[in-house]
């Protein structure tokens, strides 16, 4: 071995540990060490903020609170997003001391300068906080105190989510937004196209909206609320420009295409301008508020929603009413009737006949006058209804509260429509509280009943099966008679013959034991022959002993004759007169069927 080769090799070998022992060491990180969970700003309460200042390479966002809200001070004045500011003061609170890591060389952590410096000012106190780069692995970010010695780690959606990299982040990105929180009672589009625009005014009494212009009309309440919701959840897609220099007709807003108005009596609380769209995306619209002045791109859906023509925006209902409300319904006019709700909530016919009306025809009543809806506006002021057969009307209906203080009088009225018969092909109709003319459908009036007797009560009879004593069926002269025995169990009575199925028979009569009407069709004398009943129609009738004594009733049911379409008739005695109903197609089958009558049954009437 060669002495200078060996000389050569030692000296190296002492240079790098003295590089190591010199020079390594003192650049080695220094390593992290667990510390306390208390939170690194004490007593700190997000509440409490009433300003902070946010510090970036790219901007420097000042925010302060006023009264409930937060309003941008630079680096433009503007309403602040209340959900961005509270995200980071949250961030902020749940900070804490858990891992430490003692160090003043705070380059190495992205902290001399750092990435973002964010001041607080608490009532008289200011609270300072920087944060720095990510960790290497990537989920803590490292943040510190400048009053203190040190570098604590935090999670890293403080820098990534709570910190926007934008100045405009901070805005409150709504089209509508203000400083305070202002009401109004008045939704206006202006418009310098014919046919567009309208006023809506709000009434505060039955919280309801009301078109004022360009005239006064009913307002349809879901398509207003529709329109006024949308208008108030509308984002700015763009910040264009906050110049109060800028010319707003670069922009198409001087003239506007639309004006929105939000005002409380004659007063304009806030105006927003519509204008034109960027030549590159038709999709946006500029829009210029003016009480910020500046222009800013959002949706063109909620301009064209805005564009909605007047008529489209008209209360079509024929009745405003609570049907809660609702105590006496009356029908003047042709075949006049009237129906009164009892005490315990049940409807009862009065005029004039006196019959406990069905339960489910009244709610289909009530819900059909509810939503009917008019067809067309005919004419808006009317001084002459003759020409349209409505003085006086064919027909008048007339909603009414119940009677006050005991009264024997009609209640007062909620809500009233008149209607003409057909007129050159079209029905129309007004209500009494307004001065307009407007015409329905025809297939839309015959919802209403064209006499009061088809409102009663449905329900036929119920009894016990386990009462009936006999059924007797009558074809023409012929009669056959069955006897129930017991469960399931059925006889032929004296002269009487044929197939039976005891328990196809039982379940006949149990289905008979309570029995509905489909639909009253006709009553009266004449009824049973202008509809084909004769002393030949087949008659079922089913003796009933009454429960406790040796009394007995019968209950009687006549059937028509095969009809083409629709459901079977049949006939029952009520009040000593016939009444004309549709029977259940399905129940009619089964009786033909099983039931042994005195010859083969009928011929099907019913799919």
């Amino acid at each position: 071995m060669h002495s200078r080769s060996t000389w050569f090799w030692f000296s190296l070998a002492v240079g790098l540990f003295l590089f190591i022992v010199l020079f390594e060491h003192r650049w080695e990180k220094p390593q992290p060490r667990s510390g306390t969970a208390s939170p690194l700003l004490s007593a700190f309460n997000p509440d409490s903020v009433t300003q902070l200042e946010i510090r970036r390479s790219n901007y420097v966002a000042r925010i302060r609170r006023e009264g409930d809200y937060w309003r941008m001070q630079a680096p433009v004045a503007y309403p602040a997003n209340p959900v961005v500011v509270q995200n980071l003061l949250q961030h902020l609170a749940r900070l804490n001391r858990r891992i430490f890591i003692p160090t003043e060389d705070y380059a190495n952590f992205g902290l001399n300068p750092a990435a973002v410096r964010i001041t607080l000012q608490v009532a008289t106190q200011q609270m300072v906080v920087e944060v720095g780069i990510p960790t290497p692995t990537g989920d803590q970010v490292y943040v510190r105190l400048p009053t203190e010695p040190g570098v604590y780690l935090a999670d890293v959606a403080l820098l990534n989510e709570a910190l926007p990299m934008e100045a405009d982040r901070w805005r409150s990105f709504a089209l509508l937004a203000s400083p305070t929180n202002f009401t109004f009672d008045r939704f206006e589009v202006r418009s310098a196209t014919r046919g567009l625009g309208f006023a809506l005014q709000y009434q505060p009494t039955n919280r309801t909206w009301r078109l004022q212009k360009p005239m006064q009309a009913r307002a349809h309440q879901q398509r207003a609320n529709q329109l006024v919701l949308a208008c108030l959840e509308a984002r700015v897609a763009r910040f264009v420009t906050d110049s109060p220099t800028v010319d707003p007709e670069l922009y198409g807003c001087a003239p506007p295409e639309l004006e929105l108005v939000l005002g409380t009596g004659t007063n304009d609380l806030m105006v927003v301008q519509f204008g034109a769209s960027p030549t590159n995306d038709p999709a946006l619209v500029y829009a210029r508020c003016l009480a910020h002045t500046n222009i800013v791109l959002i949706s063109r859906d909620l301009v064209d929603r805005l564009r909605t023509p007047f008529k489209e925006l008209r209360d079509r209902h024929l009745f405003t009413f609570d049907p809660s409300q609702v105590q006496v319904i009356e029908v003047s006019g042709d075949n006049p009737f009237v129906v009164h709700r009892q005490s315990d909530g049940s409807w009862r016919l009065t005029q004039p006949v006196d019959y406990p009306a069905d339960p489910v025809l009244m709610k289909e009543l009530l819900g059909d006058l509810y939503s009917w809806e008019v067809a067309d506006f005919e004419k808006d002021v009317v001084t002459d209804f003759s020409a349209y057969g409505l003085a006086p009307p064919w027909r008048e209906v007339t909603l009414r509260l119940a009677p006050t203080n005991g009264s024997t009088t009609a209640g007062l009225p909620l809500a009233q429509a008149s209607f003409s018969t057909n007129v050159g092909g079209r029905v129309f109709a007004r209500r009494s509280d307004e001065s307009s003319v407007f015409t329905i459908e025809e297939a839309t009036l015959y919802r209403l009943p064209q006499f009061g007797w088809q409102l009663r009560d449905r329900h036929l009879w119920s009894f016990p099966l386990t009462n009936v004593v006999r059924v007797t069926l009558r074809d023409a002269a012929r009669v056959n008679q069955i006897i129930r025995v017991d469960t399931n169990r059925w006889s032929f009575g004296p002269s009487s013959q044929g197939i039976m199925n005891d328990f196809a028979v039982e379940e006949a009569v149990f289905r008979l034991s309570d029995l509905n009407a489909i639909y009253w069709v006709d009553r009266g004398e004449g009824a049973r022959e202008r509809h084909g009943f004769s002393a030949t129609s087949p008659r079922l009738e089913i003796e009933v002993r009454t429960p406790g004594t040796e009394r007995f009733q019968t209950y009687a049911l006549e059937f028509g004759p095969p009809r083409r379409q629709g459901s079977p008739l049949a006939c029952v005695t009520l009040e000593g007169q016939p009444w004309i109903l549709e029977f259940p197609a399905p129940l009619y089958q089964l009786l033909m069927r099983e039931l042994p009558w005195p010859r083969s049954p009928l011929p099907s009437s019913a799919p």
